[in-house]
C-alpha cells in the first residue's frame, strides 16, 4: 500500500478525532449562543430590529430582511478579518491563530443565531416566546448545516406548538458534528495562511477571512429567510 494514501488515511482520522472533541465543545457553545440570544437578549436585539425599521421605513418587508442580513453580515466580516490577522505572523502566530479561530467561531455562533432573532423578529414572530423562538433557531440552524429534520416537526414548527426537546438528539448531534467539522476546516484555513503569509502580501489572510464569515451568514441568512416565509399562512 503506497505510504501516501496510508498518510492521507492517518490524517483523515486524526482530523475525524479532533472533529469530534470540537463537535461536543461546540455542543455547549451551541447551547450558550441560543441562551444568550433567545432567553437572555431577544428582546433587545428585537428592538434594535425596531430601530433599524425606524431608519429605513421606506424598505419593503423582504428587502428589509435582507437589510438585516447584509448588516450582520459584515460585521462578522470585518470580526473574522480581525482574528485572521495573528495568522499572518509565522512562528508564534501559529498559536495564537489556532486561539483566534476558535474564539471567531464562537463569535459566529452567537452571531448567527441573533441573526435568526433578529429576522424573527422582523417577521413577527413571537420572540417572546423563548420555546417557539428556540425552535425557529433549531430548525434554521440545522438546515443551514445540512442536517434534515423530519417534516412532522417542520410542521408543527410552522404552527408554533413545537417544543425544543421535541427535535431528537440525532439532530442536535449532527448539527454540532457539522459545526464542529466547520471549525476543522477553519483551523485548517488558517494554518493554510500563516504557510503562505510567508509568500503573499499582508492583507491576503485577512481579507479571506472575512469574506468566509461574511459568505457564512449571507447564506445562513438567506436559509433562514426561506423558513420564515414558509410559515407565513
Amino acid at each position: 500500500m503506497p505510504m501516501g494514501f496510508v498518510g492521507r488515511m492517518a490524517a483523515r482520522t486524526a482530523i475525524a478525532r479532533v472533529a469530534d472533541e470540537l463537535a461536543e465543545r461546540l455542543a455547549d457553545q451551541t447551547e450558550v449562543a441560543i441562551e444568550t440570544a433567545v432567553r437572555l437578549r431577544a428582546r433587545s436585539l428585537a428592538e434594535g430590529v425596531e430601530v433599524e425599521r425606524l431608519l429605513y421605513p421606506d424598505l419593503a418587508d423582504d428587502l428589509f430582511l435582507v437589510h438585516l442580513v447584509r448588516r450582520r453580515a459584515k460585521l462578522s466580516g470585518l470580526i473574522g478579518a480581525i482574528t485572521a490577522v495573528p495568522s499572518t505572523f509565522p512562528g508564534a502566530g501559529t498559536a495564537v491563530a489556532l486561539g483566534s479561530s476558535l474564539a471567531d467561531s464562537a463569535a459566529m455562533l452567537y452571531s448567527e443565531v441573533a441573526l435568526i432573532v433578529e429576522l424573527c423578529a422582523a417577521s413577527g414572530r413571537p420572540v417572546d416566546d423563548p420555546d417557539v423562538l428556540t425552535v425557529d433557531v433549531l430548525v434554521v440552524l440545522a438546515s443551514s448545516a445540512g442536517v434534515e429534520v423530519p417534516e412532522d416537526l417542520l410542521l408543527e414548527a410552522r404552527r408554533g406548538t413545537l417544543e425544543p426537546s421535541a427535535i431528537p438528539h440525532s439532530t442536535l448531534a449532527d448539527l454540532n458534528r457539522e459545526l464542529g467539522a466547520r471549525v476543522v476546516k477553519r483551523i485548517a484555513r488558517r494554518r493554510a495562511r500563516i504557510i503562505l503569509g510567508r509568500e503573499l502580501p499582508f492583507g491576503f489572510g485577512v481579507a479571506l477571512g472575512g469574506a468566509a464569515n461574511y459568505r457564512t451568514m449571507r447564506a445562513l441568512g438567506w436559509t433562514a429567510t426561506k423558513h420564515l416565509l414558509s410559515l407565513k399562512p
